[in-house]
């Protein structure tokens, strides 16, 4: 259970996960305003893929910004007779991405990588019964939940889910934190319960004591 007055974002932070603290103000409000316009702007275009393809929209919002940035350009030049800040500053900015970081992203994901592909050979491969378990009755939920929702749908309801779930889990913490422990508790008491069950067949029964060997 996390300790009183202990956000998850403040968790996140301890823990060093990369999350910059911008996003951490936008997901829980600090800024009401900024966050209003960031999820109006994303609803906007996960709203706009319903009418569009993917290609369409990608090539509208390309010539609404080709066309706009340089309206704007060609009116600071030939009608203000000045030139735009906001033009000059990206101008003059370093776009290019350093090695440095580039490296330390690329070890990262390796590393991720690995740790999937170790993972999911337990999981198909019984090594870990009590997971492909989990992990079977997950994607049979699934098969349920894209008979009912599409791809969109769903990631409008995740958009959504972004900006509101993490807000009301910093409110009502105390409440969810002991609904959380006491659904692990008898998550775990079922899973001992099978793993049991499961060591006395031969064939997965022997893997599971190799694995605790």
């Amino acid at each position: 259970m996390l300790a009183d007055g202990v956000t998850p974002g403040k968790m996140a932070c301890s823990d060093g996960c990369p999350m910059a603290e911008k996003v951490r103000s936008i997901v829980y409000w600090r800024q009401p305003i900024v966050t209003g316009v960031i999820l109006t702007l994303l609803l906007i275009v996960e709203f706009s893929f319903m009418c569009l393809s993917a290609i369409s929209f990608i090539a509208y919002i390309g010539l609404a910004l080709l066309v706009s940035v340089n309206l704007l350009r060609m009116y600071y030049h030939f009608v203000a007779k000045t030139e735009n800040n906001f033009v000059r500053e990206y101008l003059e900015r370093e776009i290019t991405v350093p090695q440095d970081k580039a490296e330390k992203v690329s070890r990262r994901l390796t590393e991720v990588l690995n740790k999937g592909l170790i993972r999911t050979r337990e999981i198909f491969l019984l090594t870990d019964p009590a997971a492909s378990v989990k992990f079977a009755v997950l994607l049979y939920l699934l098969t349920y939940i894209g008979a009912q929702f599409n791809f969109l749908t769903l990631c409008i309801l995740f958009t959504f889910g972004v900006f509101c779930v993490p807000k009301f889990y910093e409110r009502y913490q105390p409440e969810i934190d002991k609904m959380i422990e006491l659904a692990k508790s008898k998550i775990h008491m079922v899973s001992s319960q099978f793993k049991t069950h499961l060591e006395k067949v031969p064939i997965i029964g022997s893997g599971l004591k190799e694995k605790t060997q």
